[in-house]
């Protein structure tokens, strides 16, 4: 939204923890824009929103319109489609596959939404916060949090939690898949998983074991 003619836009202030800003890209997804808003991890879990946007509009779209006198009124010109709030800040991407949106706010719980309403089928709490974006393949969801552990679900209407991987290390990058193989980083080690394949992970600095 744009200020009023003859005001200025303040600054971004990133020790003002009242507002919530843009920290992922939004993801297009047949003709409508998905992003989420969050804050830095400093600033720890609080309110945040979801937005699901018709970018196909003019001018202002901004949900509401504010006078810079803490008056807010419906725009007739919204862009807004649906806007989900429970899920806080998030500083994630969402994914989207099949008509179903896989996101995860900074809290730690992760949700199944359709992309079309917003409505949600379920959701999980992984009980660590998610600084990354989940990744779909193959119908299953992985999304990695910051006790190290990758969770998996099914890509489906009703919650299926497969089983997780237990890493070592904070997992605050996004997982990727690759020629049959899954890729995760922590923050000490990157770990390449293919089924079949049991490799041992490297010894810890300072343990005297040889590789």
């Amino acid at each position: 939204m744009n200020p009023p003619a003859g005001t200025k836009e303040p600054a971004f202030d990133p020790q003002d923890i009242t507002k919530n800003y843009f920290l992922s890209a939004p993801v297009l997804y047949e003709g409508k824009l998905y992003i989420g808003s969050g804050q830095g991890v400093e600033a720890g879990e609080g309110p945040g929103r979801l937005c699901c946007i018709d970018p196909g509009k003019r001018g202002d779209i901004s949900f509401e319109l504010d006078d810079r006198s803490g008056n807010a009124a419906a725009n007739p010109n919204s862009g807004e489609v649906w806007h989900f709030d429970d899920i806080g800040r998030m500083h994630g991407t969402v994914v989207i596959h099949n008509g179903l949106v896989i996101t995860a706010g900074y809290a730690g719980i992760v949700y199944c939404l359709d992309a079309k309403t917003g409505r949600k089928y379920w959701q999980h709490d992984t009980m660590a916060n998610i600084r990354n974006s989940p990744l779909i393949v193959d119908d299953k969801v992985y999304v990695g949090d910051e006790d190290g552990i990758v969770h998996i679900f099914g890509l489906s209407q009703e919650k299926q939690v497969f089983g997780t991987i237990e890493m070592d290390g904070e997992i605050d990058s996004s997982p990727v898949f690759a020629n049959g193989v899954l890729y995760v980083a922590t923050r000490d080690y990157l770990y390449a998983i293919q089924e079949g394949h049991t490799t041992p992970p490297p010894p810890k600095e300072g343990t005297g074991a040889k590789p």
